[in-house]
């Protein structure tokens, strides 16, 4: 009989998704992989087990709450020695909201030119307009919407 000492955690590799990532998508992968020199290894991905294939890889789909979820990876080799992690996973399905601060009034149909003021309601959007990028500062913006003749 040959008895080995292990006091050494599994190591957990997190391949996807990286902390603090943003999606709008109902669901996210999290994909990595887990090694362990002594033994076999279980893990759990939100309290659920999940199969590691033969070079300890693994995906689990797990769904998402609108705002902040908490994603926790634990893994226990035949030891009960633990490694864990848990990851921030924001899911922001709703669009930013664009709030003029310049009105349209009629005097400006007919102009070639009108001059657009206003901010975004969401801080680290981009805006573009007419495909081109916008410089906010403070999600305030300025800008100069050029007219042809015609349909615009």
């Amino acid at each position: 009989m040959r008895i080995i000492g292990d006091d050494t955690p599994p190591r957990l590799l997190l391949n996807a998704p990286s902390a603090g990532f943003v999606t709008r998508e109902a669901e996210v992968i999290v994909r990595g992989r887990v090694e362990d020199e002594h033994s076999d290894v279980r893990l759990t991905v939100q309290g659920q087990s999940v199969t590691l294939t033969p070079d300890g890889s693994f995906s689990s789909t797990i769904p998402l709450n609108e705002g902040e979820t908490l994603i926790e990876l634990l893994v226990l080799d035949s030891a009960n020695n633990p490694a864990k992690k848990t990851i921030q996973v924001i899911r922001d399905s709703t669009p930013p909201l664009i709030l003029l601060e310049s009105q349209l009034e009629p005097v400006h149909y007919g102009r070639s030119r009108i001059e657009l003021t206003g901010h975004l309601d969401e801080p680290g959007c981009t805006l573009t307009l007419n495909g081109k990028p916008l410089a906010t500062e403070a999600g305030r913006f300025t800008a100069t919407m050029r007219f042809k003749i015609g349909l615009n």
